[in-house]
């Protein structure tokens, strides 16, 4: 690890990713316009499969490094049918959560029925528009949409998951509500949108990507969209706090966070690792070496190595990070992943730290104590610093003292409050809070 002692660590280190993203193929049937897989770009028409002989070594490194949850992707990830099944087969023995992410093209009712006898959690598929025109011109193909619906129709009647994230451009911007509505009637369990960010191929060609004002327009539509159909308003790539108060209702947004690095990293259909799926930096190849070793090459991720210099002095620096670096990284021209986001606005670190705080203020003031608890989780793993817990796809960080506690109780089985001690009061209520914990009151 290359980190400077100047360098503010912002992340614990942990011994290994808590997720993994897995490229199972770099092909695709799709050509979206917006495309962010880093291999597109040039005159390349070949693309990799992972081979079984990867796929064995990577499914072998990712269950003895205990990781939590894997994400099967591409590419077009059923393009590589026989070797994602494997991967799906290998990660269900070992009692890894497994989603996929598809364009559901290529989905038939045999291959949901596998899905789900493999208890497969689901799959993320994207739709661009609400109509054909608009989705099939963004995927360079012909019937797209017609396919994806037929899918989603196909899922629903066999209740298997699926979620639903809108890529957003100048394309189809003015669509988002009625694509949430498609998204609704079709049952899916969840709708969040992606800001297009220009891949590398493309960095030259601005035209079709969201400024800081048509991103307003996009954040205050979500809304819109939560209200009407009880989705949250959530953006897949991490937006700096501050830049929530130049919006309608700043308290009423969702801020996804960022684990690139920190809690995620992808594993490329080579076997190479990456710390983000937008980026093209290598750290090492499983095919030669463990994946806990290539992981502690990540540190600058946990650090302030690439945090901008304008955000070093922030109130807000432990919850926000500067948002996504990959889109500071685009805006800066490739130049810098330390560039300032395009959608900071430091003017507002004030009103956006009082925002903070009040929302953490109301939402632990919410939670009222009965006189029983029962434990909600589906994994732990211990820490140099204590351990890591997960239920779902939340998840909660533990010092030595907390991780023995959780360690030595059962989840699912009713304590009362009294055993445990009133002492822990403050503790118990941060569980329920985030989920690790329902009370009777």
């Amino acid at each position: 690890m290359n980190t400077s002692s100047s360098e503010l660590r912002l992340f614990r280190t942990l011994k290994a990713p808590l997720s993994v993203q897995i490229e199972v193929t770099e092909n695709c049937n799709h050509r979206c316009t917006h495309c962010y897989n880093y291999w597109k770009k040039g005159d390349k028409c070949i693309f990799e499969n992972m081979t079984f002989a990867t796929a064995k070594k990577v499914a072998d490194e990712v269950i003895n490094s205990q990781v939590f949850g894997v994400t099967l992707t591409g590419g077009e990830p059923f393009l590589n049918f026989d070797v994602t099944m494997y991967l799906v087969n290998r990660f269900k023995e070992a009692g890894i959560q497994v989603s996929i992410n598809s364009n559901l093209t290529l989905i038939t009712p045999s291959i949901i029925d596998e899905l789900k006898e493999a208890n497969v959690l689901g799959i993320l598929t994207s739709i661009l528009g609400d109509n054909e025109e608009v989705h099939d011109k963004i995927t360079c193909t012909k019937g797209s949409f017609l396919r994806l619906l037929e899918a989603l129709e196909m899922c629903k009647e066999k209740n298997f998951p699926v979620s639903a994230n809108m890529v957003v451009t100048r394309e189809n911007l003015d669509t988002i509500e009625n694509v949430a509505k498609i998204v609704n009637d079709y049952g899916c369990v969840d709708f969040t949108f992606t800001i297009a960010l220009q891949p590398e191929c493309d960095i030259d060609n601005s035209d079709r990507y969201l400024s800081v004002e048509e991103l307003k327009v996009l954040f205050n539509r979500s809304l819109k969209v939560t209200k009407r159909f009880l989705y949250g308003a959530r953006c897949l790539i991490e937006a700096p706090y501050c830049f929530l108060c130049e919006l309608d209702e700043p308290s009423a947004y969702q801020i996804t966070s960022c684990g690139a690095g920190t809690s995620s990293c992808v594993i490329g259909s080579n076997g190479n690792v990456r710390d983000c799926p937008l980026n093209s930096e290598i750290y090492g190849n499983l095919c030669l070496e463990p994946l806990k070793t290539i992981w502690l090459r990540m540190d600058k991720w946990r650090t302030t190595e690439l945090i901008p210099d304008d955000c070093l002095s922030c109130k807000l620096l432990g919850e926000c990070f500067g948002g996504c670096r990959r889109q500071s990284y685009v805006a800066s021209h490739l130049s810098s992943f330390k560039a300032n986001n395009p959608m900071m606005v430091k003017a507002n670190e004030d009103k956006a730290f009082a925002l903070l705080q009040e929302n953490n203020l109301t939402q632990t003031n919410d939670v009222i104590l009965g006189n029983q608890i029962q434990f909600e989780f589906d994994n732990m793993r211990t820490e140099d610093f204590g351990g890591v817990v997960v239920n779902g796809d939340r998840r909660i960080f533990l010092d030595e003292e907390a991780y023995n506690f959780i360690s030595s109780v059962l989840s699912d089985h009713k304590y009362a409050i009294s055993d445990i001690g009133y002492e822990y009061e403050d503790f118990l209520k941060s569980l329920v809070f985030m989920g690790f914990a329902k009370t009777n009151n």
